[in-house]
């Protein structure tokens, strides 16, 4: 049996969920975006090293976890310093950490809050983090109650026409413990919050986005499986499902290489 790696770096995009067009980014957008993204992410302890830019304008590239790798380049896209946010909320602030695992499909970081009280940052598994989810920004970054049609709506407009297209789809999420006024997705507290009771503290959050990550398939990957078959071997792609991954999201990897059969463990 011959292993091949068939898939390039991973590249991210982003979706509009409720207009289901480009997104117009408003600046507190990107900053709960950033910080959520930024916390939650498993390989920035420690920080990732990079590979200098190959070319004129690129971006650095990330070393490191491939999912967290496309989501810390979006985030520098946006213009946003990945150091900056690390050095405001140093690992030794986080209040708690509920890991990813296979059961979670997610994971969670609370982080203080400027002001007083707590954010807590969620990714993941989309159908998992949205079902916690009770508020969402929609168009120009204003807060709506994140309503079952909508998140009907989310799921046929955004993140099955994004698994069709061989996309991975995560989502990321916030929620505030304040001890002041809270607002309508905020929770007033006047002590720490119990943090074992994981299945109150993560719900009813608010939801910033769904991402797509894609991992293009390598340019000499369609010929050599072509000459494969023409030699009389049957190649056969073996993938192991991760986050939310489902066999949809790679159900455009035979358009990819015209002659690759599937058969997904």
């Amino acid at each position: 049996m011959v292993w091949g790696v068939l898939f390039t770096e991973p590249v991210l995009k982003l979706k509009d969920i409720l207009s289901s067009s480009r997104c117009s980014f408003v600046a507190e957008y990107v900053k709960h975006f950033e910080v959520a993204t930024l916390t939650t992410s498993v390989f920035l302890r420690p920080p990732s090293p990079q590979k200098p830019p190959e070319e004129v304008g690129e971006l650095p590239k990330q070393v490191g976890n491939k999912t967290e790798c496309a989501l810390l380049q979006f985030v520098q896209a946006l213009g946003k310093n990945y150091q900056t946010i690390r050095d405001d909320v140093p690992e030794e602030m986080f209040t708690r950490v509920y890991t990813f695992n296979s059961v979670r499909k997610s994971m969670s970081t609370v982080i203080p809050r400027q002001g007083g009280g707590f954010r807590l940052c969620s990714k993941g598994a989309s159908e998992i983090i949205l079902k916690k989810c009770a508020f969402i920004y929609g168009r120009d970054g204003h807060l709506e109650k994140f309503t079952r049609e909508m998140q009907d709506r989310l799921v046929h407009q955004v993140i099955e026409p994004m698994a069709c297209d061989g996309l991975r789809t995560i989502s990321v999420a916030f929620r505030d413990f304040v001890p002041g006024k809270a607002e309508i997705n905020q929770v007033h507290i006047d002590n720490d919050p119990n943090w074992e009771d994981e299945e109150n503290i993560v719900n009813n959050l608010t939801c910033l986005a769904v991402v797509g990550i894609e991992d293009p398939v390598r340019p000499e990957v369609p010929d050599a499986i072509k000459r494969c078959q023409r030699a009389g071997i049957t190649v056969r792609m073996y993938l192991k499902l991760f986050f939310d991954d489902v066999p949809n999201d790679y159900s455009d990897i035979d358009m990819d290489t015209s002659t690759l059969s599937k058969s997904v463990e």
